[in-house]
């Protein structure tokens, strides 16, 4: 009878424990921390920085390490300001006489630029082994042999760990080291275009190479095979043995970087982490066997001096970056611009960076998981996709505003125009769709009519991005809205609702007609089928479907070439396609970076360059020309002729501008996005966030709170179980 009661008691116990019980999916111990849980839906490719900058690689590595300068997090225009530097760094251009010039003196008479750079003192790095050291001063992990790493399987598992201040130097070594070929830095021909002596340096590095791979071979001998060789034991190229005229320590915290033209636009570059230090004793610590057998590369274990340090790097799981104890001091903005401090974004202003002590970034494939979740309380922040804005937004007399779930809820978003495009892109030496001539350009001045943007952002943006009539993006000196902004190829201009109106599909079969291929047929009678090459999956059937039926309303007929990512890449870097879907993404507030992937030298410069193999001799004179300019009505003329030879030539597709909603809950604090410096709201600025923890997990519970009804059923069961025997005791001894 006891044991019986024991268990009714024991399940009335568990029914009361599922009551206080939540589904909340992180420990406990973390609900009253200040980590910050988001998640990302496509993995980084590179965290090295002088490896590549893309729209999911550079806020991590913006959080990771620090470039001189930096963008003011509040201030609109964009305006840089000192990060690691003492202060903007000053800039001398002298004639090829070698005397000064004056600073507003035209570009075709400065032949040198000078930028000097002072690093603040004190600065240090995370704690790494790269930098630890014996009892001798030599270093500890120099010399790793496979014993050394039993039971290790990253740098977080090394015993003993070190640091060291930042110096010039390191600067110094990061720019080299974008003149390494094995590399493949993306950015290499703009910075052989500027920096004085860099295409020389990676001719030396070239040399090096070459003798490397000699000496090896000869070692080897008929066994050496040099791809696998140097997958699993890199070469490593001391730095410090080659020259670079261009790039020079003048003492500990002081160095210069010497342009062979005037190029005011480069400043903006010393705020891409492509300039951000990389110590020497990494890329020696990283050249270890055992460690590339391993994976553990600099690539996905950077070493930097951020404000965050990466914990773990789970491709495929989960990414964790926690703060670096070794942060140097940093303070919030004490000023923005107008509307910020009635904002809330003031709040903060001269408080110690960062205040997010941890950040959980989870792998989220699919859209409608990482929406939900987002809903729960359970992410802080989510990014607005076509498949979640109706559930996220409603729309009256014109406007767009959250749900009454939503505010109810305290949620909150900023729309931030993003200098990106994203575009569909013809490959310009392909024999149908590429070329020069008046009937190739009628050709894709057809198609460029027939697919409509406004229709794509309808229905897979639900209309919340800007249509694009040409490559600058809103928001950048340059940009022409209305009928001064049209593209006049494929739209003509309504007067009634003065605003421009897509040609029609008839207008595009008399172009198609006059390129040769009327109803869709060349001169043989043999239709007109275009590749499309693309890395979609099967979740992406509609929006392929959506495309044939664009290019069947002018009778030409589409082949879709599903691939995955490495094979797509390669076509693409090979020239090897008629068209793809891609976008492109400023790095930096100037109409430069959106109009170089049309500049023809750059056509060989892989994922970052001219992807369409462009390049029209009047438009590269005028790049030229308008590189080195300060804006100014000069600028901005030659700036509308490029634009409009684009138009005119049609190598993209011109389809939409971004315009990103980003939602955020009400602990989410200090919410401005920085769009220029990637996705997220922006690399580097993690340190300025703020999380509420008590605010957040009050509302979780509220939010996840468990049916009562069906477990008050349940943990009735046993109630009901003890007063029937209690009765039928009671009842049993009244009788006897």
């Amino acid at each position: 009878m006891f044991a019986a009661v024991r268990s009714s008691l024991a399940a009335g116990s568990v029914c009361l424990s599922i009551f206080a019980c939540t589904n909340n999916p992180y420990p406990a111990a973390e609900w009253d921390k200040p980590y910050l849980y988001s998640s990302f839906h496509v993995p980084p490719r590179h965290l090295d920085p002088a490896r590549g900058e893309t729209t999911f690689s550079t806020p991590i590595v913006g959080d990771l390490y620090e470039p001189p300068l930096q963008y003011h997090f509040l201030k609109r225009p964009y305006e840089l300001i000192p990060l690691t530097a003492e202060e903007l760094p000053s800039c001398e251009d002298f004639n090829q006489a070698g005397v000064p010039v004056d600073e507003k003196a035209p570009a075709g008479t400065v032949s040198r630029s000078v930028y000097t750079l002072r690093i603040r003192r004190g600065i240090q790095y995370q704690n790494h082994p790269c930098f630890s050291k014996d009892d001798r001063g030599a270093p500890l992990y120099r010399r790793l042999d496979e014993r050394d790493m039993d039971g290790i399987g990253s740098v977080e598992e090394f015993p003993v760990k070190g640091s060291r201040e930042l110096t010039a130097a390191d600067y110094v070594w990061e720019i080299k080291r974008m003149a390494q070929p094995q590399l493949e830095c993306p950015i290499f021909n703009s910075l052989a275009g500027c920096i004085e002596g860099f295409s020389d340096l990676a001719a030396e590095f070239r040399r090096e190479l070459a003798r490397l791979r000699e000496e090896r071979r000869a070692a080897a001998g008929v066994l050496y095979n040099q791809e696998r060789d140097e997958r699993t034991s890199p070469l490593f190229i001391d730095l410090d043995r080659f020259s670079l005229s261009g790039v020079r320590v003048l003492d500990r915290f002081t160095f210069q970087i010497v342009l062979h033209r005037k190029y005011p636009q480069f400043r903006y570059w010393l705020a891409t982490p492509f300039f951000a230090p990389v110590p020497r004793e990494a890329d020696e610590f990283y050249a270890q066997a055992p460690l590339v057998r391993r994976n553990i590369v600099l690539d996905n274990s950077p070493v930097g001096t951020g404000a965050y340090r990466l914990e773990q790097f789970a491709l495929h799981r989960k990414i964790v970056l926690t703060r670096n104890e070794n942060f140097h001091d940093e303070r919030y903005p004490a000023d923005g611009e107008r509307g910020d401090a009635d904002a809330g974004l003031l709040q903060d202003a001269g408080k110690t960076l960062p205040f997010i002590e941890k950040a959980i970034y989870r792998y989220e494939k699919e859209q409608i998981p990482r929406w939900g979740k987002f809903v729960q309380g359970y992410y802080d922040t989510s990014i607005l996709v076509s498949d979640t804005f109706d559930q996220a937004f409603s729309s009256a007399d014109g406007r767009v505003a959250l749900t009454d779930t939503l505010k109810e809820n305290g949620a909150t978003f900023v729309e931030a125009s993003i200098p990106q495009i994203v575009y569909w892109s013809f490959n310009m030496r392909d024999p149908i769709v590429g070329g020069y001539s008046p009937d190739r350009k009628k050709l894709r001045q057809a198609i460029s009519i027939a697919v409509s943007s406004e229709e794509c952002s309808a229905i897979f943006q639900s209309g919340q991005n800007i249509i694009a009539h040409g490559p600058v993006a809103p928001g950048l000196f340059g940009y022409e809205s209305g009928r001064e902004g049209m593209n006049p190829f494929v739209y003509d201009w309504d007067a009634t609702v003065r605003e421009p109106r897509r040609k029609s599909v008839e207008a595009a079969c008399r172009l198609l007609a006059e390129a040769g291929y009327p109803h869709g047929r060349d001169a043989t009678g043999r239709p007109l089928v275009l590749q499309f090459d693309t890395t979609a999956n099967a979740g992406d059937k509609t929006f392929l479907h959506w495309m044939r039926k664009q290019l069947a309303k002018i009778e030409v007929d589409l082949e879709i070439r599903a691939m995955d990512h490495n094979r797509f890449q390669d076509n693409v870097d090979r020239g090897n396609f008629q068209m793809i879907r891609w976008g492109w993404r400023a790095s930096y507030p100037d109409p430069e970076a959106m109009l170089a992937p049309f500049y023809g030298p750059n056509s060989d410069a892989g994922f970052s360059g001219n992807v369409a193999h462009y390049d029209n001799e009047e438009f590269n004179g005028l790049y030229r020309r308008m590189e080195p300019m300060e804006n100014g009505p000069e600028r901005l003329a030659l700036i509308h002729r490029m634009v409009a030879i684009l138009q005119e030539d049609s190598p993209w597709i011109w389809d939409f501008h971004s315009r990103q909603p980003f939602l955020y809950h009400a602990w989410f604090l200090n919410t401005k996005p920085l769009s220029v410096m990637g996705w997220w709201g922006g690399g580097g600025t993690l340190k300025y966030r703020r999380i509420d923890p008590a605010l957040r997990e009050r509302l979780r519970k509220d939010w996840n709170r468990p049916p009562v009804s069906p477990l008050f059923a349940i943990g009735l069961i046993p109630v009901s179980w003890l007063l029937g025997f209690a009765v039928r005791t009671w009842k049993g001894r009244a009788t006897a």
